[in-house]
């Protein structure tokens, strides 16, 4: 099944500022490039929302894109896990109250 913009991508990765290790590079190019990476073609990106982490005192900058293919055979030694879910599965398997759940629930508002 070809995933539309009912099903979502979980991707279990860590990131830190070495994401921005392109000088110049802004946080939308940061984003394009880390999806292209894991082999995949970025054919349309959008800010979804913001939310500060108060444990690492850091803002964190949430996007959405969408791909050209679902395949992720390109996924590299810097992602640990990737799966492609429907909305109701993500909404059913992911950390309440944590800023995965906030950024999908902001994301399932603005599709309405």
């Amino acid at each position: 099944m070809r995933p539309s913009l009912n099903w979502v991508i979980f991707l279990c990765s860590y990131f830190s500022t070495r994401t921005f290790d392109c000088p110049g590079e802004n946080a939308e190019h940061a984003v394009v490039r880390e999806i292209e990476e894991l082999g995949m073609q970025v054919s349309d990106l959008r800010y979804n929302s913001s939310q500060y982490f108060e444990k690492s005192n850091t803002l964190i900058f949430n996007y959405i894109c969408t791909v050209l293919d679902e395949r992720l055979d390109g996924i590299t030694e810097k992602v640990d896990a990737a799966t492609w879910v429907s909305i109701a599965e993500a909404r059913e398997n992911i950390k309440k109250d944590s800023l995965a759940q906030a950024f999908l629930e902001n994301y399932i508002r603005d599709r309405r």
